[in-house]
């Protein structure tokens, strides 16, 4: 069974274009904030655009506040 375009993105950690595999692809302005987070990408080789859509995951560096 082959992956879809957008597995075979995700699985290549968003490094490779999900229709040619170029790894010349660049986020296109900053990455929007709301209620979630997104970054439309387009690759330099073929012309194909998309959207990124950010998850948290987890956190890292924690510092309390102390009182």
């Amino acid at each position: 069974m082959s992956l879809s375009p957008e597995q075979k993105y995700i699985k290549s950690g968003g490094s490779k274009c999900p229709v040619c595999d170029s790894t010349s692809i660049t986020g296109c302005g900053s990455i929007e904030l709301d209620d979630g987070a997104w970054q439309n990408v387009e690759c330099e080789n073929c012309g194909a655009t998309w959207t990124d859509i950010y998850t948290l995951t987890g956190i890292t560096d924690l510092k309390e506040a102390t009182k």
